[in-house]
């Protein structure tokens, strides 16, 4: 399992680029992970999605999600109300 840990947002943070990805047929894997703060504290209801697609989820009150049949290539993107990665 990754451990992924966003800060704060602040408005003078750069924003992120919005970028395509192409997918090609590669092998496909199930992405677990677990989104936490900067303390330590997870982020309930942070959404991750699959770059270039509709593909997505949401953290639970632990902080953990589940993708399935994701391409091992892909980027994922991670965002929260009143965070930045």
């Amino acid at each position: 399992m990754k451990i992924v840990c966003i800060n704060k947002y602040s408005s003078s943070s750069p924003q992120p680029s919005s970028s395509s990805f192409d997918v090609l047929k590669d092998t496909l894997i199930d992405v677990r992970g677990r989104v936490v703060d900067e303390k330590g504290e997870p982020v309930e209801g942070a959404t991750i999605t699959v770059k270039g697609t509709s593909k997505g989820t949401t953290t639970n009150g632990n902080g953990e999600f589940v993708l399935k049949n994701v391409n091992e290539k892909a980027v994922l993107a991670i965002s929260s109300v009143g965070f930045e990665a």
